[in-house]
């Protein structure tokens, strides 16, 4: 996707609310995802977590992204 100045925009996954996480997903658990969000594992928080007011939100996308550089990192790849 194109911005209007011709330079190529990220494309955000689907936005899911942290607490409702489980409805979609059977990992991580919801503790699992409050650990992460507040001591910010590995950049979790700035990658991953994005604010709407008081509403914590999951970028789908960027979890997968976050997940596949946590097995690079870890040579699970």
């Amino acid at each position: 996707m194109l911005n209007n100045d011709g330079s190529e925009s990220q494309i955000m996954g689907r936005l899911i609310p942290a607490v409702k996480w489980n409805n979609y997903y059977d990992y991580p658990s919801l503790s699992a995802i409050r650990h992460l969000i507040f001591s910010n594992t590995r950049g979790f928080k700035d990658k991953v977590v994005k604010c709407s007011g008081r509403r914590v939100l999951l970028d789908e996308k960027a979890f997968r992204i976050w997940i596949e550089d946590q097995n690079k990192e870890q040579g699970n790849v």
